[in-house]
Order: structure tokens, then sequence, then C-alpha cells
């Protein structure tokens, strides 16, 4: 016996094709293998651009929920409050669309170099896989529910109808303005991106059922939020 195989739960496995764990006896590293993950370095995903967004909604939000409580005129202006809670809000949605869809994109990208051949995985490299979703997507999910739950009471005057309309807007423009930002479509190359491809170049071309998580995710977050959460309070 290899190993147990703690995933399928079988008793006992015999050879490298039925284990999840087994003794590597002989091994050597190859030069061309590389996980088939999102092309690009950090500075290209949206996820690295969302993170330090909603780090900054989360000192913005420090500084204007404090005032939207002690300064009447902001609370009772429906375009300030509206302009105010819709960032909150939008960028909340939008890490927390960017956690669901990552999951889907690491599942998509997980392929082998040789679907007929098993590839050994260095347990360090899979440790700072983890250790990066744990930063980049879980973490910001906690400051956006941090973020949500700080705002559901906070005074404002203005149509729920508008405050949902722009938190939507807030992330689509944010994601606009990234799509906008041209890269190489590959190491080396004087080719750029538009604002049409850059997610498919980024993302290695993902299913539309991939694609689609990250707006769907924002559209129904902000719906729960905006119509369910908020209730009553100061609204109409």
């Amino acid at each position: 016996m290899l190993f147990q195989n703690s995933v399928s739960k079988t008793a006992e496995c015999t050879t490298p094709d039925n284990c999840d764990f087994f003794y590597q006896d002989h091994s050597k590293p190859d030069p061309n293998a590389k996980w088939v993950g999102p092309g690009g370095g950090p500075a290209q995903f949206y996820t690295t651009w969302s993170y330090f967004a909603i780090i900054a909604v989360s000192v913005f939000a420090a500084v204007a929920i404090p005032l939207m409580w002690k300064v009447p005129k902001l609370s009772s202006s429906k375009v300030l409050s509206t302009i105010v809670l819709a960032v909150i809000i939008g960028f909340a949605a939008n890490s927390l669309g960017v956690a669901v869809t990552a999951q889907g994109l690491l599942d998509f990208n997980w392929k082998p170099l040789d679907p007929h051949a098993r590839v050994a995985i260095s347990e360090k490299w899979v440790k700072m896989l983890n250790r990066i979703n744990l930063k980049v997507h879980l973490f910001p999910v906690l400051l956006s529910l941090a973020l949500l739950a700080a705002v559901v009471t906070v005074p404002w005057t203005g149509s729920k109808t508008h405050l949902y309309l722009a938190a939507c807007a807030v992330p689509v423009i944010f994601f606009f303005i990234w799509a906008c930002v041209p890269i190489p479509v590959s190491k080396g190359s004087s080719k750029k991106t538009n604002p049409f491809n850059k997610a498919s170049v980024v993302y290695n071309s993902p299913p539309f059922s991939i694609e689609v998580l990250q707006p769907l995710t924002i559209f129904i977050m902000a719906l729960l939020y905006v119509y369910v959460m908020r209730g009553r309070n100061n609204t109409r």
C-alpha cells in the first residue's frame, strides 16, 4: 500500500493512478512544465486591481461612514449619499464576484501537460497557491462583508432603485477601465490587447459559464443587499 486515498475514501491504493498521495522514488525537474494558469504578470490581473481597490475603499469607508452619521448635509443629500453607498456596496460586490469567479478559473486552468501521464507537484507550490488564494481572494471577501455590515444602517435619503443601479455601475466602470489598459498578448509581443479581448488573453479564454459568474454575482449581491438588507432605513 502506498497511501490511503483521502479524497475518494478508498481503503487503500496500490498504484499512482488511484492514489492522491504516494512516494516518489525518482524525480527530476521538467523545464517545460508549468501550470496553465492565467497569462500575464500580477499587475495584469483584474484580481490585483480589485484587491487594491477594496483596500482603498475600506479606507474611504472608514472616513465616509462616520461623516454620514455626523454630517446631516451629507446623509440628507440624495446624490452624495447615494454615491458614497454605491462606491462601498459596488466594490464590495465586485470583490465577492472576483472570489466566486476565481474558483471557476482555478478549475478551468488546471490542465496537465500530458493528459495521459501524471505530473508531480511540490508541496511548496501547493502551499504557495493556497496562500495567494487566501490573500487576493478570501481576504477581500472578509473586507467586503465587513463593509456591507458597516453600512446596513447608515442614514441616507434616496431611491433604492438609484442606489442599486449606481452600485452595479461602479464595478462595471472599474472593469471597463481595467479592460482599456492594454497589455502584450504574449511575452515579448508587440501586439496589444483591446477592451474586448483582454480578459480572454489574461485568463486563457475561459468559457462563458465562468465569465458570467463575475457580473452575475455582482448583480445578485447588490440586489439582495439594497432591497433586502437595508430594509426601510431612511429610504424610499
